[in-house]
């Protein structure tokens, strides 16, 4: 590795700037690593503070290398954790923090390359029902995709309340559970509202009009009408009955695909199954790494040889040279919060 671009310590001067040109940072020593062999250390000039090659890579602070593109591709072929950890001869605790790594590599990513995107489509967002630790906490990820490309722009999290039809027996146990919980008012409104805020924003780099698909819920129309950019008339909101048939050819039909896709590809989502997810930010932490997958890496048709090679990152217009880009340094550098601009939602799931 080549000189260290900034200092690690969030409250140097050196730290949001990247200086490698001046000589803010010294040599100051090596030492041997069991995993990467002699590691050289560094001194800051300024805050006195040390750290080394190591702490810019990936692989900070690891007893043992393993491959993140194996996990990557095992994690979007339905492989539950306890799968990959025995395929990889890892215990689950390592795949976990592994996948916690890559998740900050994607959120960042994602991000950096959403921002090149002249929005040239209309959007559907819906909720993706599943649940964490059992059915009587199930949650609603709302999926923000592109109508025509597929491409998920966005997502959130919210726990909700059991529903439907429960026996005697089922609700006693429901009351007990929900006395130490707390679930707060407006949840489902909450999350959905930002969503909208994503709408807008992503709004402002078109210069047409867009529109939102959802289905009938009513907290989706009370949440648009209220918004205080729905006055600037660029986005429209569009409500179709969820039980309607989807096709390709049908406006709602992304709602259907990711749904789909995300039943078939992730593991703990799967209908009936025993994978089901034990926490909530490993749960979340395995959609963020399944959506990179989804958007990057994925043929946007499978079938069609037209479409072989294009993944749905580039039909919704980011461009292919900066996805090579972040390729050649997403499973080796490591990422900082600190020097990132990241939503709410992904900072506090950091």
């Amino acid at each position: 590795m080549d000189k260290p671009e900034f200092c690690t310590n969030k409250d140097c001067i050196c730290h949001k700037k990247k200086l490698n040109k001046l000589r803010w940072c010294v040599r100051y020593g090596t030492y041997n690593s069991l995993v990467k062999g002699n590691i050289q250390r560094y001194i800051c000039k300024y805050c006195k503070t040390t750290f080394s090659t190591q702490t810019f890579s990936l692989n900070y602070y690891v007893k043992r290398i393993i491959s993140y593109r194996k996990i990557l591709s095992f994690l979007s072929k339905a492989m539950s954790l306890s799968s990959i950890s025995k395929v990889l001869k890892a215990s689950v605790e390592s795949i976990s923090n592994r996948l916690e790594r890559l998740t900050r590599q994607v959120i960042v990513n994602h991000e950096y390359l959403k921002s090149f995107i002249s929005l040239n489509e209309d959007l559907t967002a819906d909720g993706f029902e599943s649940f964490t630790v059992s059915q009587y906490f199930p949650d609603n990820i709302h999926l923000l995709g592109g109508k025509d490309s597929q491409y998920l722009y966005y997502l959130n999290y919210v726990m909700l309340k059991r529903k439907g039809r429960m026996t005697e027996y089922q609700k006693k146990r429901l009351n007990k559970l929900y006395k130490n919980v707390d679930f707060p008012k407006g949840a489902l409104s909450k999350s959905f509202k930002r969503v909208v805020e994503q709408v807008f924003s992503l709004a402002d780099t078109t210069v047409n009009h867009v529109s939102l698909y959802t289905d009938m819920k009513p907290e989706y129309r009370t949440v648009f009408i209220k918004h205080p950019l729905k006055s600037t008339k660029k986005v429209f909101h569009i409500a179709q009955h969820s039980k309607k048939h989807r096709t390709v050819c049908d406006d709602s039909f992304t709602n259907e695909y990711l749904d789909r896709e995300i039943r078939k590809d992730c593991a703990n989502h799967r209908r009936e199954t025993k994978c089901f997810s034990r926490n909530t930010c490993n749960s979340i932490n395995r959609l963020i790494v399944y959506s990179f997958n989804h958007n990057y890496l994925k043929d946007y048709r499978i079938k069609k040889i037209e479409y072989k090679g294009i993944s749905h990152a580039e039909v919704a217009g980011v461009p292919k040279v900066r996805i090579r880009e972040i390729s050649k340094t997403f499973f080796t550098k490591r990422v900082f919060l600190t020097l990132e601009n990241v939503n709410t939602f992904y900072k506090n799931l950091w």
